[in-house]
């Protein structure tokens, strides 16, 4: 079994300092969700063996405080493809993938909720909404990345920061 971690990044500033997307950073809650995030994902054991990101200020902060509070080295990679990246570009980014079974997809919206959509009725997608630092778990019955887009995938979990403020 092969399990898929999906984090949409946290809560962003609504501009940078060039006036860039990219390069929008984390705001306060944001650098605090993040937190919380990582907290929860050690609770529950949910330790990614890879971590695959978009290369963004937001992305890369968000990555920064969830890995702070997993206390573990896990790898992490940037992907330039994961910026603006549809959901099928994320699921092909996923199948190169080859040794490790828990995988963190760290990027944005739309791509994500479309991913996780697809996973989940690949014949018919249902609309999904991931708000920012919202994180889906999904298991799929592969032994093998590259199975990936044409697997069917179980929803196994889904939270956000409005849910998880309350428990922490």
């Amino acid at each position: 079994m092969k399990t898929l971690i999906i984090l949409r990044h946290a809560k962003a500033e609504p501009h940078a300092d060039d006036g860039t997307d990219i390069h929008r950073p984390l705001s306060e809650r944001g650098h605090r969700d993040s937190l919380l995030v990582g907290k929860t994902l050690r609770k529950l054991e949910l330790i990614p063996d890879l971590i695959l990101a978009s290369p963004s200020t937001r992305t890369r902060q968000t990555v920064e405080g969830v890995v702070e509070k997993l206390k573990r080295d896990v790898p992490v990679s940037f992907e330039e493809a994961i910026y603006e990246a549809s959901a099928s570009t994320l699921s092909h980014l996923v199948a190169r993938q080859q040794s490790p079974d828990t995988i963190l997809l760290v990027g944005h919206n739309p791509g994500l909720e479309e991913l996780v959509a697809r996973s989940v009725r690949p014949e018919a997608p249902p609309s999904f909404h991931l708000p920012t630092a919202g994180v889906v778990r999904l298991d799929f019955s592969i032994t093998r990345w590259d199975q990936l887009p044409s697997a069917h995938g179980e929803l196994a979990w889904f939270s956000s920061p409005d849910y998880l403020r309350p428990l922490d």
